[in-house]
């Protein structure tokens, strides 16, 4: 065993063993060193003098280096970002509660879950329920909506189902459109209008001969409504009656993709007479379902959609039956 400094030590090198050399045993007058621990102040993070009327008034919600972020520093910041949007949502929704206590109507949590099934199973219908919500985060993400703000429009749909009435008349030709329209041929054309017969002569000339229809039709249409989604009208069907009855015969001549028409001319609901020329862009073929085998979910169909319709009417018509006012100056200006 090594001995150093009256400590022993195993010998794990082996080998002769070293001399070493004995430190003298402490003599009376000889106390042994006591060694110097130095211990540093753990730093505490310290609390300032607080004003306790200020924090009633206006509260600190965090500190960052002891300097406060206060409730009306987030409030500001809140407003300024999302203030408009939510408070014209909340002015909705109060339009609609007014309306509906006038007529002794009042919504419940299981109504507004409700509402909220059913536009879960709208979007998603053959979806697991589990990933319905999760769908739900992702779309009201993508559009920029919070939970508060889903949630004030559900009490405002379960409040406006409740005042609309529920019976549907479906007669037998809404249900052939609907089939038509679900289960039917659908065509997609782009058309250019004018006003002008020679103009548009001219332009069935160049596109005959190879020239570019959309470009033709960005220099040359007059038709606001079409050029508004690049001259794109569809997808429709032969019975759509949002179409003018010449533009849907002549889709329906259209064989392949691609294809063009012959000019067409009628008065427009402006009463200025145009003509019209159409491309095919798009031929969806009907998919064999039978008639009686989907007429029970398209009458269901039919009901669901005319009542969402009356609602948004009633809405349409308490929004301008209401008299609104925006006192804050800020929020007056944002959009």
């Amino acid at each position: 065993m090594l001995v150093v400094s009256g400590c022993q030590f195993p010998n794990i090198l082996g080998g002769s063993k070293p001399q070493a050399k004995v430190a003298p045993a402490p003599t009376s007058s000889t106390a042994p060193a006591t060694p110097t621990i130095k211990i540093t102040p753990k730093k505490e993070f310290t609390t300032p003098a607080v004003n306790m009327k200020q924090e009633i008034v206006d509260p600190t919600m965090a500190r960052v280096n002891n300097e406060p972020i206060r409730k009306s520093d987030l409030t500001d910041a809140l407003i300024k970002s999302y203030g408009r949007k939510i408070l014209d949502e909340m002015m909705v929704l109060e339009m609609v509660r007014q309306r509906a206590k006038s007529q002794s109507i009042e919504t419940t949590p299981k109504l507004i879950d409700l509402e909220r099934r059913g536009l879960l199973a709208e979007m998603a219908p053959n979806a697991l329920p589990q990933n319905r919500e999760a769908l739900l985060d992702y779309l009201l993400q993508s559009r920029g909506l919070s939970k508060p703000q889903f949630e004030m429009i559900l009490e405002r749909q379960a409040l406006l189902r409740q005042m609309v009435d529920h019976n549907v008349e479906v007669s037998d030709d809404m249900i052939f459109q609907e089939y038509e329209f679900l289960h039917g041929k659908k065509v997609t054309i782009r058309l250019i209008s004018n006003i002008n017969l020679r103009i548009m002569e001219s332009i069935k000339k160049r596109v005959q001969s190879g020239e570019d229809f959309v470009m033709l039709m960005r220099k040359y249409s007059e038709d606001q409504a079409s050029l508004a989604n690049d001259g794109v009208i569809g997808p429709f069907t032969k019975s759509d009656q949002r179409i003018h009855p010449k533009i849907r015969d002549a889709a329906f001549k259209l064989v392949r993709e691609g294809d063009t028409s012959d000019l067409i001319s009628f008065y427009d609901q402006d009463d200025v007479y145009r003509w019209y020329f159409l491309r095919a862009e798009a031929i969806v073929r009907a998919d064999g379902t039978s008639y009686s085998d989907a007429k029970f979910d398209m009458v269901e169909s039919i009901q669901k959609r005319t009542i969402n319709q009356r609602m948004n009417q009633l809405l349409d018509e308490i929004k301008t039956e209401s008299k609104t006012l925006i006192l804050d100056s800020e929020l007056r200006k944002a959009k």
